[in-house]
């Protein structure tokens, strides 16, 4: 057992390096660099900017979502001003770790030590994140009847995927109404194993200690789906942050010169959501690319074309982790949250 762990560790691993390398690879291959090049050239930059400034602005409706789900759940006050700088110092470690599992680490583990209190905070993330994913779900299911007849091809994929998600939103709602009545010991291992690995990050043995000792599977994690208005107010944000992601990428096609609808954006920021929330490359290079490239081919946009976009939304990444970067170095955020 202990060997095929380790070769299934040692597998992701390899995964993790050589994925980016391989997609990047394959797509740099298939590319018209002629192309590429006459549209970088022809490129606004000054709308391009716009587009990118758009992205901080995820960060703070991110920073008022855990603001309000973290109040809730650990019982507190906490300042915006204090979420808001954990948050943005949290996305600078988040870029570099698997699905952003970094961020949630850090954020537990910051809220953990402020309030002696890592198993709510815990689960105030865990709860933001079922809530996100209702949301793009939810985004996408909204979405798909309204842009279906915008593609150009693969249609019939499309409509099946489509058809299965519909199906996984309504098994996860009705899963979620009659959480309150799980007490099966598979629901405290999947919550143990996601718990593990995001501490994994930080290999910070003391912590893990103290969400041991105050964990029990009997906890609330329905919390927040018995108070409607949290409820609410957590999925529009969630949504909210989704659509912010969907005008970025509006106005950048804008400054291409290129013609999309804004249904389209809307459907392709939540799919796109989905499909980065899988932790299989560094920072999500490589998928990123190759995801823009095949979602936005769908609705005939040009390789070259979805290829910039991508580079696009990725410097407004940066940006928020340049961002988050500074207030660590300007605040001494980190060194403060490791002293335990």
């Amino acid at each position: 057992m202990a060997d095929k762990k380790t070769f299934l560790n040692r597998l992701y691993k390899v995964i993790y390096v050589t994925l980016p390398v391989l997609l990047l690879t394959v797509i740099f291959y298939k590319l018209d660099l002629t192309v590429f090049a006459e549209n970088l050239k022809n490129t606004s930059a000054a709308i391009i900017f716009v587009g990118i400034l758009f992205r901080p602005l995820q960060i703070l409706f991110g920073s008022i979502r855990w603001k309000i789900i973290t109040n809730h759940y650990c019982n507190s006050d906490l300042s915006f001003q204090y979420m808001n700088q954990h948050y943005w110092a949290g996305l600078a470690i988040g870029f570099f770790t698997p699905g952003g599992l970094g961020w949630d680490a850090y954020r537990i583990i910051t809220i953990g030590k402020k309030l002696k209190a890592y198993k709510a905070a815990f689960y105030a993330v865990i709860s933001e994140k079922i809530v996100g994913l209702i949301a793009v779900m939810g985004l996408i299911v909204v979405m798909f009847p309204l842009v279906s007849g915008y593609l150009t091809k693969n249609e019939a994929l499309f409509t099946n995927s489509y058809l299965f998600m519909v199906i996984g939103l309504i098994i996860l709602l009705v899963i979620i109404l009659n959480l309150h009545k799980l007490k099966s010991r598979r629901l405290y291992s999947i919550l143990i194993l996601f718990r593990n690995h995001l501490v994994k990050f930080k290999g910070n043995k003391k912590v893990l200690e103290f969400i041991r000792r105050e964990y029990n599977y009997n906890i609330k994690i329905s919390y927040i789906f018995s108070k409607p208005r949290l409820f609410l107010a957590i999925l529009l944000l969630s949504a909210s942050i989704t659509c912010i992601a969907a005008i970025s990428s509006q106005i950048m096609f804008i400054g291409l010169n290129y013609e999309i609808s804004i249904l389209v954006n809307l459907f392709a920021a939540p799919v796109f959501f989905l499909l980065f929330f899988v932790p299989i490359s560094f920072g999500s290079i490589g998928v990123r690319e190759g995801a823009f490239i095949l979602v936005y081919g769908q609705f005939g946009v040009p390789m070259e074309t979805a290829l910039l976009v991508s580079f696009f939304n990725l410097f407004g990444l940066i940006l928020n982790s340049i961002i988050g970067a500074v207030i660590m170095f300007i605040r001494g955020i980190k060194s403060n949250v490791y002293a335990i």
